[in-house]
């Protein structure tokens, strides 16, 4: 938190060229919301890596147990399919 505010101060000392301290201010506020924007996509990164993790988990754990079947295309994804839709379409 403390690299943060120095970051917000810096960037608006950068901002400030008049020496009034609006630019600072203003700067300030434009820097933390930079900040907050780059801190918000971390944040949702973080929780689709989670995502994954847990589908793969997920996937697996029905490959095991014979309910779903995956395959590798030619240019390397992978296709998850139930059986049971298989064996309607039969």
């Amino acid at each position: 938190m403390r690299t943060i505010l120095r970051l917000v101060r810096w960037f608006g000392k950068v901002l400030d060229r008049d020496g009034l301290g609006w630019s600072t201010m203003f700067g300030s506020v434009a820097a933390a919301f930079i900040l907050g924007g780059m801190l918000g996509c971390l944040e949702t990164r973080v929780l689709e890596i989670e995502y994954d993790i847990k589908l793969n988990a997920f996937r697996r754990e029905a490959i095991r147990r014979g309910e779903m079947e995956a395959w590798r295309t030619p240019d390397g994804e992978y296709v998850y399919r139930w059986k049971e839709s298989l064996e309607k379409r039969r």
